[in-house]
């Protein structure tokens, strides 16, 4: 009885009891979130990312791990589910001067659409476009967030349901040019 749910308490997850700690101080989350990455632990990134929505280094590290898992494309629709698109969006949102977060976000996107048709009308319905394109047209010196938002652009633009028309109202035509 008692004595099993004393032995239980000892057996928690000592990731898990660090995530409450983390949400606590964004720089014991950054020292977290290899760990999430390698448990492939979506749900506590995109928590991480919810909380310290004003911390560039948490967004552009949440974002880089989102990135890293979305190219197992059996990862992909639980990021989906776990609301990692719109995690990466937010960050975008959030912090638009910062070329390091606009890179690794539009990375993350390019690998979440990359042969993902439900991720590819997630991403369009959600401003994904927009806010590519916005970020290649901010950072244009910047030649792998260029190199991304190209590649996720070309993706979302392979998907009927999305529509070019999307693409092309967006801008995302002269920035592909351009970049």
């Amino acid at each position: 009885g008692n004595e099993d749910a004393a032995d239980g308490q000892d057996d928690a997850d000592p990731y898990a009891l660090a995530l409450d700690l983390a949400m606590l101080n964004a720089d014991a989350l950054l020292k977290q979130l290899e760990h999430f990455e390698e448990t492939r632990d979506v749900s506590a990134i995109v928590s991480g990312m919810g909380h310290f929505i004003q911390d560039a280094s948490v967004q552009e590290m949440g974002s880089r791990s989102i990135w890293f898992l979305a190219s197992d494309d059996d990862l992909q629709a639980l990021i989906a589910r776990e609301d990692g698109i719109e995690a990466v969006l937010a960050a975008m949102r959030a912090h638009p001067k910062i070329s390091a977060v606009q890179e690794a976000a539009c990375a993350a996107l390019s690998n979440l659409a990359h042969y993902n048709s439900s991720n590819q009308v997630r991403i369009a319905a959600e401003g994904g476009i927009e806010r590519m394109v916005e970020a290649m047209k901010v950072h244009p010196e910047v030649g792998a967030l260029q190199e991304h938002g190209c590649a996720a652009l070309a993706d979302l633009a392979s998907n009927t349901a999305v529509g070019h028309g999307k693409i092309v109202a967006a801008g995302g035509v002269e920035r592909v040019v351009a970049g």
